[in-house]
């Protein structure tokens, strides 16, 4: 991670693009006013990362304030990502994938007016869901909930928000989130060797470990892709695969507080277990 030479970077994490969703992904970020930001497009390992269609882009947009970040071998999404963190130089960093938009040109100005005003690890907003049928038209999920409960984030009780996250897993989808970049670069360096596709493990390690995090209660922060991505593909493989990431995590929590009864204990006695 490189000093803050702007105020966010936002990180278009991408593998195997499909174009036409990577260039409307991009849209939305240009578009992005009254605040300075650059963008960092990190590609796992794709035969094709569409990177030369991505520089076409931003001439065509004149746009300069860009890295690409080309990763030689597909390693998984963590390190994917953590690729895009290590040379972001912006204070706060948003992780996005294509196929999902922010929400409109005031979305980066409002989170980073929110988190200078509210210090913490991470922050989420408002997320919509959305998918395109075979035909074309677009439907909106609003029976979708990003957490389900958001009662104690709205109270900030830091208790009932740790008790959601580590007993009930109440998860929020990461495409929500903006982060600390210094703080989402230590969590993500501790985990990366023990997970691999679960970026968002690294806000059940800031929670468990009673970070600051905020939910910023205005507009929408972003229009999600609901069903592309791993967490909502509804694939077997892939379930189990997020399964053992947070599997491992879980045991490295407990590893590291030793008996598992300390870490229950520095954690307001909540039951610490999994399956609930």
């Amino acid at each position: 991670m490189m000093d803050n030479k702007y105020k966010l970077t936002v990180a278009v994490i991408s593998y195997n693009p499909v174009w036409e969703k990577l260039r409307n992904t991009l849209k939305s970020i240009v578009w992005q006013k009254d605040v300075d930001f650059e963008i960092v497009v990190a590609d796992d390992g794709s035969e094709n990362d569409c990177f030369d269609k991505v520089e076409q882009f931003f001439k065509e947009k004149e746009i300069t304030n860009y890295k690409l970040v080309k990763n030689p071998v597909n390693h998984g999404i963590v390190k994917n990502v953590l690729s895009a963190v290590n040379v972001a130089e912006g204070k706060y960093i948003k992780l996005i994938s294509p196929g999902d938009f922010l929400y409109d040109e005031d979305t980066l100005k409002d989170f980073a007016e929110f988190a200078d005003k509210n210090p913490a690890a991470f922050y989420f907003g408002n997320m919509f869901y959305y998918s395109v049928s075979e035909d074309g038209s677009v439907n909106i999920h609003t029976d979708k909930k990003n957490p389900h409960d958001l009662r104690p984030w709205k109270n900030q009780d830091m208790k009932k928000i740790r008790k959601n996250y580590l007993v009930n897993r109440d998860y929020i989808c990461g495409a929500a989130s903006m982060y600390n970049t210094q703080k989402l670069s230590a969590y993500l360096t501790e985990i990366s060797s023990f997970v691999t596709f679960a970026e968002d493990c690294s806000m059940i390690y800031m929670i468990a470990n009673k970070e600051n995090a905020y939910y910023t209660n205005a507009r929408g922060r972003v229009w999600y892709e609901y069903g592309s991505g791993i967490s909502t593909q509804k694939s077997d493989a892939w379930n189990e695969r997020i399964g053992k990431d947070n599997k491992n995590l879980f045991l490295h929590l407990l590893e590291k507080n030793g008996h598992p009864g300390d870490f229950i204990q520095k954690n307001d006695n909540l039951l610490f277990t999994q399956g609930q």
